[in-house]
Parts: structure tokens; C-alpha cells; sequence
């Protein structure tokens, strides 16, 4: 373990009362982390999934279960009996002898001798706080116990996957993911997805829909060459030992904590995106965080007859032409950017006042010296949460939300990204056979 783990582990590791059960592999370099809340249908599905990876990746690897849910009282009776239901098949499946009525996922885990380890933060005494004790706790400590057990002693590179406990990968995702890792010496990446089908129809529409729309905003960010122009999904994530320790950890965040970490670490190496392997998370809706995936498919599927928008392509726009402006005057005063600002679009400087660019830009001026402000330490500034705020505010005061498709169709022709299905000047919103084969063409393409 080197030393700035060990001080991370020091300064801000998760308590120690959320205990590790389970012995890691010798040798041990790639953990999979999964938080797991009433997920006895589908989390053994999961590890199923993972146990399909090559033998000589699984050798080396772990997977830790992070059963959890927040104090009685807090958390419903079924969802706390549900928990204790997957302790148990778990320790079963750990020693190697499941009960008839565990499933066949569970005895397809026990027999394919994937190292399986859980961490019980369900339990009475053990479980979440009421505050800062949702998903994002759940991640950091499965993570925090992870770092514990690496084996040091081997010189290879120490990874971490997170993963959700209703998410499927292909069979070479831990091999392909740490190939990437090693080759192109990555701290943090974001892995492609293509969410499950629906189970109903209403379901299967509403995925597809919000999966095209975040595709839409991913491909927004590209056209505007933002250093932050990846998927915030927290069952993506991937990011070595050093890096998560540099950062502080995950965030604590019951829900957003995936958006508010890859911020911190894409500020430190960037978040590059593997493409050649692929996740699968679940379509299905839920209403337990404020928001995400489940919560907007229950949102969409709800006012289904509201056509789902997008913000204007004109606002990615804006913020190249912004950003440009930051990289090519790193060395003059704030005044004269707030000028430049001033003629991209009135509001531009009104939201950077609002966001104190004065203050923060004299600051920056005076510790950079005479060489100016470095593109890198701009974008620090102008991060990814900075970018929603800006998306959000000329959203709200200048350029009204898009039907998602009008929308998808501009910025893919600015890209030079080819879909045959938004050619023409059909329906704003595309039928269901229309759809799928927009999204099919979004999971396979990237700009020209």
C-alpha cells in the first residue's frame, strides 16, 4: 500500500464497523463493488453475469456486496427482510452449499467459484446513518474495504469497478476494461452501456427515450469540447486504487454521488470512455432516489403523453465558443473575457457573475504568474457541475427546451454523425420502430 492510500484510509476511511466478511484471492488486483438495497431477485443475476469472465481475470479479482439500507423506522420492514434474505444466500454461496429455494443464479455463483465477499451495513447496529447514508455511502464503503485488501505486494495495477446490483456486463468486461487501463495509462473511465429492455412496453419506450437522451447530452458536451463529455452512470465507473484515494473517496451523496465523483476525478486525469466492452443496467422505474435513472423512467411513464425535451443545441454552442474564449485569453483580466462573453450572448456574463468568474479569475491570474491560466486549470473551474448550471440557466433564459429528436437531429448533423432514421423532416417524435433504431444507431456511432 503506498503512502497516500494509507493516508486516505487514515484521514477519511468509511468506519470500521462495516467489516468485510469474505478472504480476497492472492494476488488480488481488480475489486468489483456493488451496493446492493431489497435486491435479492436480481442481484445473483448480476454476479452470474460477472462470473462469466475469463478465468485468468477472475483469478484476480473480487467482488464485495454492500448490503445495505437506513435505520428502522427509516426503511421499510420488507426492505430490511429482503436484505437479511440476501445475507444469507450470499453466505451460502460462499461456502459453496445453496439451498434449493436460492435460485439458479445463486447455484450457478456457488459453482463457478467466483471470490465473492459482502459487507453488512443492514443489519441492527451496522446499518446507513439517516444522513449522508443512501447509495453514494454504500459505494465508498464497499471501496474503502477494497483498498484494505489489495495485494500490495504484486506491482500490478489496482483497480476498482463499481457496478449496480441489477446491472448485466459482457464476459470480457473485466479483461477489456483493465487492458484499456494499462495501455492508455487511465486513472478513470466510464464504460459504454446499453440499458436492458424493458419489461412492459410502457417501460421499454421510456428507456429508450431517456437513453437517447443522455446520448444526446453526452454528444452536446463533445461538439462543445468539454473536458467533461461522459456519462454520469455509477454502474460505468471504473477508476484505479491511486486515483479514487487522490480525490478523497466517493461522495456520500444519496443520490448524484456518481456525477460528483467522476467531477472531482475527471478536475485531476480526465474521464476517458471505454467503448470496446459494454454494461447493462436495468430499465426498470423506482422511485427511491430524488433522481436518476429509475426516477425518470417513472417520471416519463407517467406523463407519457408530455413529449420528452432537450435543451437547444445553441447552448452547447455557447459554451465551445466560451470555452475557446477561456483558452486563447488565459492571460488577460477578467474584464476583457466578460467582454468577449458579452458579444457569444448577453447572458453568458450574467451567469458568469452569478458564478463569481470575477473574483475566481483574478485569483487564478495572481497564482499563475506571467505564463497565464493553463486550459486545465480553467476547466477545473468550469467543471461539470459549473457546465449543468450554464446548460440550466440559458435553458431558463434564453433557449426553451427542444423536442428531443429536433434536437438530436442538429447536433448530430454538427458532429457528422449519420442516422438514417431523423433524416427528412418527420415527426418531432418518432415512432417506436423509429426509436430503436435511432438509438441503435447512437450506440454504435461517434463523431466522423
Amino acid at each position: 500500500m503506498n503512502e497516500n492510500i494509507r493516508k486516505y484510509l487514515g484521514r477519511y476511511g468509511c468506519d470500521s464497523r462495516w467489516r468485510l466478511s469474505g478472504t480476497p484471492p492472492e494476488g488480488l488486483e481488480t475489486v468489483v463493488v456493488i451496493p446492493a438495497l431489497a435486491e435479492s431477485t436480481n442481484l445473483f443475476r448480476t454476479l452470474e453475469s460477472i462470473s462469466r469472465n475469463d478465468r485468468q481475470s477472475l483469478a484476480k479479482t473480487m467482488v464485495i456486496c454492500v448490503i445495505n439500507n437506513g435505520a428502522y423506522g427509516n426503511v421499510s420492514e420488507w426492505d430490511c427482510l429482503d436484505n437479511e434474505r440476501t445475507l444469507s444466500i450470499l453466505r451460502r454461496i460462499m461456502e459453496r452449499h445453496t439451498a434449493s429455494d436460492d435460485g439458479p443464479w445463486a447455484e450457478a455463483v456457488a459453482e463457478s467459484g467466483l471470490s465473492l465477499g459482502f459487507v453488512d451495513a443492514s443489519s441492527h447496529g451496522k446499518e446507513l446513518p439517516f444522513r449522508g447514508g443512501g447509495v453514494g455511502l454504500a459505494r465508498k464503503i464497499g471501496m474503502d474495504r477494497a483498498l484494505e485488501i489489495f495485494d500490495y505486494r504484486e506491482k500490478s495495477l489496482k483497480l476498482l469497478l463499481c457496478l449496480d446490483a441489477d446491472t448485466l456486463v459482457d464476459s470480457d468486461w473485466i479483461s477489456v476494461v483493465r487492458r484499456n487501463f494499462e495501455n492508455r495509462r487511465l486513472t478513470a473511465a466510464a464504460i459504454e452501456f446499453s440499458h436492458q429492455a424493458g419489461a412492459t412496453p410502457e417501460e421499454h419506450e421510456a428507456i429508450c427515450l431517456y437513453e437517447t437522451f443522455i446520448r444526446y447530452k453526452r454528444l452536446g458536451l463533445e461538439y462543445a469540447k468539454s473536458r467533461y463529455a461522459y456519462h454520469s452512470i455509477g454502474s460505468t465507473m471504473a477508476v484505479t486504487a491511486e486515483g479514487y484515494a487522490a480525490v478523497r473517496g466517493m461522495s456520500r451523496r444519496e443520490a448524484g454521488e456518481d456525477f460528483h465523483f467522476l467531477n472531482k476525478i475527471a478536475k485531476i486525469d480526465g474521464v476517458f470512455l471505454i467503448d470496446e466492452t459494454r454494461v447493462y443496467p436495468s430499465p426498470r422505474p423506482s422511485r427511491r432516489v430524488p433522481f436518476g435513472t429509475g426516477q425518470r423512467v417513472s417520471r416519463i411513464i407517467a406523463d407519457s403523453a408530455s413529449p420528452i425535451t432537450a435543451c437547444d443545441p445553441e447552448v452547447f454552442r455557447i459554451m465551445r465558443e466560451w470555452l475557446i474564449c477561456m483558452d486563447n485569453n488565459s492571460g488577460n483580466e477578467a474584464e476583457a473575457l466578460l467582454r468577449q462573453a458579452q458579444a457569444i450572448h448577453g447572458m453568458l456574463p450574467v451567469f458568469l457573475k452569478k458564478e463569481g468568474f470575477e473574483n475566481v479569475w483574478r485569483r487564478m491570474l495572481i497564482n499563475r504568474g506571467k505564463n497565464g491560466i493553463s486550459p486545465i486549470q480553467a476547466s477545473r473551474w468550469f467543471d461539470a457541475l459549473k457546465t449543468f448550471k450554464l446548460t440550466r440557466f440559458m435553458t431558463l433564459n434564453a433557449f426553451p427546451p427542444k423536442p428531443l429528436y429536433d434536437a438530436l437531429k442538429e447536433i448530430t448533423s454538427l458532429l457528422g454523425i449519420k442516422i438514417p432514421a431523423l433524416k427528412g423532416e418527420g415527426a418531432a417524435v418518432p415512432d417506436m420502430k423509429s426509436r430503436s433504431a435511432v438509438l441503435a444507431c447512437l450506440r454504435r456511432s461517434g463523431p466522423e
